[in-house]
């Protein structure tokens, strides 16, 4: 039996459909392969009603939630007296598996990566950011350094998102493997569910044909020139924006068209995506390069027209959606997307999307760490 024990930086009650939870849950899923997901801890000062242990209903993954015993984690011995009771609480799984592999997603975990070592087993990091990459926000040039280097001198190798970050690693002359970020099989399955049923009201009153982009608004990201100047170009579609920092990061003035919905819960995206006519993705390249955007996979499982920034993971995909490296050639794409989506033929773009689900993920995972 193959264990693969996933140290979060997350937790599985904040963050049950990021990569952290679903690349370890689509490898439990797999013949002959458990999973143990050990959530980031909880200060035991804050009340819990979390379960400390628990297993995954319909997957041989076991959920850890561990508690943080002392404050202050800016210190050295501080933060490694925390993570030594993260540690205990998988000691007993590993005494029971004999082929087990640890992985971290925390570059501050330095201490479980050393345990792990002493330990006699293989230590990876999930490397899936650029960590001070996405600090420049509204104005404020300032940027938040995350040290990496420590935790990469601890660890075998890295689990890179992007090719930039693969470049990166190999420069460092660090052993890498590939594993992009994907779509869900039950996002999937929602997306189907979806098209059977009437659009969300949400989308009631807003005329049609609608383009829509999911995820962060916050121009450290995004690329509301090319918003704008599509919907300036294009006054007859209308733009909806959903995610957070909108509210907080939007130009004060916006087409009229363009309607801001703010943040929704991630249950309702598949509603949204099998009722709107186009999606956007509006990621500015020189800040996210190091990123793999989730919602391109996801997009493409709903079968739209697609418009994409010369986002690197987009350029993969440039026979399936549209690139413009301009907002006067993203306004021109997003009118053409529109006009031939009655010619387009949205079972490629799904079928390309099943090609890209967590458990095929999951397959590279066992395959680079387990079946060498």
């Amino acid at each position: 039996m193959s264990c693969l024990i996933y140290f979060s930086k997350n937790s599985w009650w904040d963050e049950r459909k990021a990569r952290k939870t679903l690349l370890p849950l689509a490898f439990s899923r797999l013949e002959a392969c458990s999973a143990v997901l050990v959530n980031a801890a909880t200060a035991v000062w804050q009340q819990v009603k979390h379960p400390p242990v628990w297993r995954h209903p319909d997957s041989d993954m076991v959920v850890l939630s561990p508690l943080r015993w002392l404050p202050s984690q800016r210190f050295g011995f501080i933060r490694g007296i925390n993570q030594w009771f993260r540690w205990r609480m998988v000691r007993p799984f590993i005494q029971t598996n004999d082929d087990c592999v640890v992985v971290l997603s925390d570059p501050e975990d330095v201490f479980i990566a050393r345990f792990a070592r002493k330990a006699g087993l293989e230590c990876w990091f999930d490397w899936t950011e650029e960590w001070d990459a996405y600090a420049r926000a509204a104005g404020n040039e300032s940027t938040i350094k995350v040290d990496v280097s420590e935790i990469f001198d601890c660890v075998d190798g890295l689990i890179v998102v992007s090719r930039l970050l693969e470049k990166r690693a190999k420069a460092m002359g660090l052993d890498v493997l590939h594993i992009p970020n994907a779509v869900s099989e039950a996002f999937i399955d929602a997306l189907k569910e979806a098209h059977r049923k009437e659009a969300p009201k949400i989308l009631d009153g807003i005329p049609r044909p609608i383009a829509v982009h999911i995820g962060s608004c916050d121009p450290a990201w995004i690329d509301w020139k090319c918003l704008i100047q599509a919907a300036t170009r294009n006054p007859g579609i209308s733009f909806c924006m959903i995610g957070g920092g909108g509210e907080d990061y939007a130009p004060s003035r916006l087409p009229e068209n363009v309607h801001m919905l703010g943040r929704l819960p991630y249950e309702r995206l598949p509603a949204i995506l099998a009722h709107v006519d186009l999606c956007l993705l509006l990621y500015r390249p020189d800040q996210t390069a190091g990123g793999d955007p989730t919602k391109l996979y996801e997009y493409l499982a709903s079968g739209r027209p697609v418009v994409s920034t010369p986002h690197p993971r987009s350029l993969e995909f440039s026979e399936w959606i549209s690139i413009a490296d301009s907002p006067e050639a993203f306004a021109e794409a997003v009118r053409k997307g529109l006009e031939d989506r009655d010619a387009d033929n949205p079972d490629r773009r799904r079928e390309i999307a099943h090609r890209q689900s967590w458990t095929c993920r999951a397959r590279m995972l066992r395959q680079g760490l387990f079946d060498r």
